[in-house]
């Protein structure tokens, strides 16, 4: 069942998952111009169409700030070579304790 609504001048068409694989590229040239939403249980989710993805350059799942400073990264990722390259000690927590007195 496909449901017509009208919100600000904007076509919003909400279809079920089975409609939209029946009809994938009806819908996806649809949402060029109309937002489609595919109702499926109690969720909805909505078709975006982009010429580009964003990646966030930001490592941190929680969107750290400190990250954002490209030296603070520049430190990470030589910390990340240097361990890869073996040129890092390892310290279970005793060794740490005795290395820090």
């Amino acid at each position: 069942v496909i449901k017509y609504f009208n919100k600000m001048s904007n076509n919003i068409i909400v279809i079920n998952p089975t409609e939209l694989r029946t009809n994938i590229k009806k819908f996806l040239n649809r949402a060029e111009r109309d937002r489609v939403v595919i109702k499926s249980g109690k969720k909805y989710y909505e078709l975006t169409v982009s010429e580009v993805i964003y990646a966030n350059p930001n490592p941190s799942p929680s969107g750290d700030e400190w990250f954002e400073d490209p030296e603070n990264v520049k430190i990470v990722k030589e910390g990340i070579a240097s361990y890869k390259a073996g040129k890092v000690k390892k310290f279970d927590d005793t060794k740490l304790k005795n290395a820090l007195k």
